[in-house]
């Protein structure tokens, strides 16, 4: 194995709080906010919305020069300053936002939140974070640079990272923005850190979100800057009696022959029922496909009523190592050798390996391999869905 890339990602994945904390939700309490923006959620960590109503698109993150993928390469080989990549890279990071409710004790849902979901490239750790809600078009752009203005005297808010985050969520009541609609645009400051977890500062890398649809006719995200997306919550819980609301977890790990780049999500036969999915399908099942870890939602209406609302949180893990100069057809484990299950390591190994480390893909009766709980990708311990 290699051993500089086992002790970068273990530093890493302290540094982050990744072990226990990397797929949870997570309040953020911003550090010197601006006064007029709207901050977000503070103090302890927030729930999972137990109803879902809307989602936006999956929204890249861009840096300044104009990429959508990782342009700086040498940070696993601890090189002083980046060079140009070689080989094909994984994006920056992307962005979601979703609407929904949380549940009181009494069954009735008793407070309405916008959760605003963040996630960064493997490797790639983010300290600042800037972001801005607005009443639709209430966004001003720069006419000399084509971004948002920002600066002293306007409201933004931000948040300083420390430990350093790879996944977080910024989460805002639904009541304290623009109404019915807002628009937002924010802002990261990316960087990889080294061995010591320390931040590799000639890495460091300003990216900003940046909505596809901005310009598309009739988009309900369109808006007046690539670097700002619309959104209008849909409050669909403001009735007497709340659907029965449940939530699955499914894995999709991609980047290997022998991994389907898709999985069937299916909401369930019920009598008379009509459904509609947060993708605009009204069909019982659906074929998700996506690029980045995604939640996908679908209400089951009966008698004119929405009875069920279902969340299925698909949990994307491109697992082709990509570090260093690995081959392609190698795929990333998180290894935990029998008999010392506290020695976990990061390891790349061929697709034709993975039956003796990860049962779930050893072939029906097969002995063959260990048991001791290696899982497909970079942490056996923090996986959502497990393996």
């Amino acid at each position: 194995m290699n051993l500089k890339l086992f002790t970068k990602s273990l530093a890493a994945m302290v540094c982050t709080g990744a072990l226990l904390l990397g797929c949870q939700p997570e309040g953020v309490k911003p550090k010197d906010g601006k006064d007029g923006g709207i901050a977000g959620a503070t103090g302890d960590v927030h729930p999972v919305l137990d109803t879902v109503c809307k989602y936006s698109d999956i929204v890249y993150f861009r840096s300044d020069d104009g990429s959508f993928d990782i342009n700086k390469c040498g940070y696993w080989d601890e090189l002083p300053a980046p060079v140009p990549c070689t080989e094909p890279q994984e994006k920056w990071g992307t962005l979601q936002m979703y609407n929904g409710y949380l549940i009181g004790a009494n069954g009735n849902p008793n407070s309405h939140w916008l959760d605003v979901a963040f996630a960064v490239s493997y490797g790639w750790y983010c300290d600042f974070n800037q972001w801005k809600f607005a009443v639709a078009n209430g966004i001003t752009i720069d006419p000399n640079t084509g971004y948002p203005q920002e600066g002293q005297g306007i409201d933004w808010s931000n948040a300083i990272y420390n430990p350093v985050r790879s996944e977080w969520k910024v989460q805002v009541l639904v009541n304290a923005l623009p109404q019915p609609c807002f628009d937002l645009t924010c802002k990261l400051s990316l960087v990889p850190i080294d061995v010591n977890g320390l931040p590799m500062e000639p890495y460091r890398t300003s990216v900003r979100a940046y909505n596809q649809n901005w310009n598309v006719p009739n988009h309900p995200e369109a808006s007046n800057s690539p670097y700002v997306i619309h959104f209008c919550p849909f409050g669909c819980l403001d009735t007497s009696t709340p659907p029965v609301t449940t939530t699955e977890c499914v894995n999709l790990n991609v980047g290997a022959p022998g991994l389907n780049n898709c999985t069937t999500l299916n909401a369930g036969s019920y009598p008379g029922a009509t459904y509609l999915w947060s993708t605009g399908a009204t069909t019982q099942t659906i074929s998700a496909c996506p690029t980045s870890t995604t939640t996908y939602s679908v209400s089951v209406t009966q008698n004119s009523a929405v009875t069920y609302v279902k969340n299925f949180n698909v949990n994307y893990a491109n697992v082709r190592c990509t570090a260093g100069n690995s081959p392609h057809h190698k795929v990333r484990v998180c290894h935990r050798p029998p008999g010392n299950p506290t020695n976990v390591q990061n390891i790349c190994i061929d697709w034709s390996g993975v039956p003796a480390h990860v049962a779930a893909y050893r072939p029906v009766g097969s002995t063959q391999g260990h048991d001791s709980g290696c899982a497909l990708g970079n942490n056996c311990n923090s996986n959502p869905c497990g393996n």
